[in-house]
């Protein structure tokens, strides 16, 4: 365990070692790794290729279209899985992005068979991510290359905190010296290459290597561009020992950087802010008790407080003035309000109105009678229908239909017929607003 909470555990060229304290241990399967502590893996992924790649294509489906370039190219013999790190639009259509790409059934093995055997949460991080997060810390926008050694092989990242230009792996034939002199040799002569077809200038080579590997030798620094040299850390693999800066630069790497599921990385914040969740919890509730026993006295006060007004306005004796005479308004507020019923109830033509504008043909009203009372209106209503029974059957009851509309309460209705004429009484009701 480092001390940021992490367990380190590198996968390079096939071999795993975990970190633990100063000390590197030989891990013999990933699987086998398990525990109850959450743990970074940083791997160059088995059977992996990392390249930029510009296809014709909108970022969102750039993958996609990377992923058909490779199928087609027959660098992969069965399906291929590609993790996106990083994309810019190329132009109106086009994409640029650095990815890295792997057989389906290597990818499946890492994010599927090797997290569910785990009693705790992976995260896994290319190496091309640390590559590209060094670069993010580089003070200078201008352009720097990162060159990562190790092994045979060297991994080189060049660009700037917004932009990619390249990115590949040089290779030597063997470990040796002289090999990895002559890989560095080549690397230092791509650089020129890669600033003459971007049209840039590299400013600062950024070297970072293994515990088996090489830093840039001096005599190789090319003039014109300042070598940043990187903190090292001692470190020991068996007998031996080591200085590098390899995992100072991995303590830079973020959970977010991480190219795991979602909730694997949901689930690393989870656990680094558990203790603090807990302890935030406690102090709320502690706060939350103090709090309500402060309230609950003061609200005592306030009651007892509130209590003694009341026995005081009670006890309180309001004398009249000498000299006042008492006056009462009975027939004034009496006034008033007639005239506010007089101004509130329908007056006879309206209601003339309203029972015309529901008659129907055929209809005739013989008497009208209204009785106006405080609560409401009385009307008392009888005619005829001077049509054959079945039509004025469907109309007098369309009509009580259409009344209730218009406000009115039916409380007594009949209905008499003949053949070819029927007559009705009706006593309705309407209540004031």
């Amino acid at each position: 365990m480092t001390a940021n909470n992490r367990t380190y555990i590198v996968e390079l060229n096939g071999a795993l070692v975990q970190l633990a304290a100063d000390r590197l241990l030989p891990v013999t399967d990933l699987q086998a790794t398990g525990g109850k502590s959450p743990f970074w893996v940083i791997t160059d992924f088995q059977e992996s290729v990392t390249q930029i790649m510009t296809v014709d294509t909108p970022p969102k489906y750039a993958d996609v279209m990377v992923k058909k370039r490779l199928q087609e190219s027959g660098e992969f013999d069965g399906p291929v899985t590609v993790i996106p790190l990083w994309k810019q639009k190329a132009g109106r259509n086009a994409t640029t992005m650095l990815f890295t790409a792997m057989p389906a059934a290597v990818y499946t093995h890492y994010m599927e068979n090797v997290v569910s055997n785990q009693a705790c949460n992976v995260l896994f991080f290319p190496v091309y991510r640390l590559l590209m997060a060094m670069l993010s810390k580089v003070k200078d926008e201008s352009p720097a290359a990162v060159v990562f050694q190790h092994d045979r092989f060297a991994d080189v990242i060049v660009g700037s905190r917004g932009k990619i230009y390249y990115a590949d792996r040089f290779v030597a034939f063997d470990a040796e010296a002289d090999q990895i002199n002559g890989l560095w040799q080549t690397v230092i002569n791509d650089l020129s290459t890669i600033e003459a077809n971007h049209r840039i200038h590299i400013e600062s080579i950024i070297p970072l290597a293994w515990v088996d590997g090489m830093l840039l030798p001096p005599g190789l620094a090319p003039e014109g561009k300042t070598v940043i040299s990187l903190e090292t850390r001692e470190v020991f693999a068996g007998e031996d020992r080591h200085e590098t800066a390899f995992f100072n630069a991995v303590d830079g790497l973020h959970a977010w950087d991480s190219v795991s599921p979602l909730f694997e990385i949901m689930a690393w914040y989870a656990r680094q802010t558990a203790p603090v969740a807990s302890c935030a919890m406690v102090a709320a509730a502690v706060i939350l008790l103090v709090a309500g026993f402060l309230l609950a006295d003061r609200s005592d006060a306030l009651q007892q407080h509130a209590m003694q007004l009341a026995d005081q306005i009670d006890n309180a004796v309001i004398d009249q003035p000498a000299g006042v005479r008492a006056e009462t308004f009975t027939e004034t507020l009496a006034f008033i309000q007639d005239l506010d019923y007089c101004h509130t109830v329908p007056s006879y033509r309206a209601i003339v109105n309203a029972l015309s504008d529901v008659s129907f043909p055929g209809l005739e009203f013989e008497s009208l009678n209204l009785d106006y009372a405080r609560t409401g209106l009385k009307i008392t209503l009888a005619g005829r229908i001077a049509v054959p029974f079945d039509a004025a059957h469907s109309s007098y009851k369309q009509f009580l239909l259409d009344l209730e509309k218009k406000g009115f309460r039916i409380t007594d209705s009949r209905f008499n017929t003949t053949i070819d004429i029927s007559d009705f009484l009706l006593t309705l009701e309407k209540a004031f607003p």
